[in-house]
């Protein structure tokens, strides 16, 4: 059974620590470049790196921008993050899209906002999720959770204005509530904002759902590219 379990943690890259491992590159806030094995904690907001035999923790500060294969998922999925500042310090953000205009982005870190008694039902099942980030969720909040965790969906503007769109509440991997502010689709869309909702319409597709609003966006960059 030892021997099991041993060739188990081998193939997911997992280490003691219960963290797994990817291949990646970072660039960071000095200039230096890093190519090697990171791992993103993504309850922290912060990386891990190994380097010299050492791992080491970087927080988005030191950050510019990174990426890496994602092993979780079935076609090692590439991701990328860039590093921006906040009100209450810097923050990973996931690049969902991005054209020559904006930037679709998801900020790195799942902020638990509450706690529930553990038997309370949540309405609303999870809708099909975003690969491959929710996976990192799933092992944050196991069923007997008390747990509810914030995802946040920003839009950026190439003059670097951040705009928050999207405020996902998610308790027990279901989804609880959901905050959009119509006001900034209006900002991104611009005169093409109808023609998207007339698109969301006829594909059955709701503009508060990230993964619809993914396929919405799409749609937009062919009609103006």
């Amino acid at each position: 059974m030892r021997v099991l379990i041993f060739c188990v943690l081998l193939a997911s890259n997992i280490t003691v620590l219960g963290q797994i491992w990817d291949e990646g590159v970072i660039e960071f806030d000095n200039g230096e470049h890093f190519e090697g094995r990171i791992s993103l904690d993504e309850n922290a907001g912060a990386l891990y790196i190994q380097r010299d035999g050492t791992q080491e923790k970087v927080f988005p500060n030191r950050v510019s921008q990174f990426e890496f294969t994602d092993a979780k998922t079935a076609h090692a999925f590439r991701r990328r993050f860039i590093s921006l500042p906040l009100d209450q310090g810097a923050a990973f953000f996931e690049i969902l899209s991005e054209n020559k205009d904006f930037s679709f982005l998801r900020k790195a870190r799942l902020v638990v906002t509450q706690t529930f008694a553990n038997n309370s039902n949540p309405s609303i099942a999870l809708s099909r999720p975003l690969v491959p980030f929710t996976l990192a969720m799933a092992s944050l909040t196991p069923a007997n959770s008390g747990e509810v965790f914030t995802e946040e969906y920003f839009f950026i503007a190439n003059d670097g204005k951040l705009a928050l769109y999207l405020t996902i509440l998610v308790k027990r991997m279901r989804f609880t509530k959901k905050e959009a502010n119509s006001s900034v689709l209006s900002r991104v869309f611009g005169d093409h904002l109808q023609d998207m909702k007339d698109f969301a319409k006829v594909h059955h597709l709701k503009l508060d759902d990230p993964n619809d609003l993914l396929v919405v966006i799409t749609e937009y960059n062919d009609l103006v590219n």
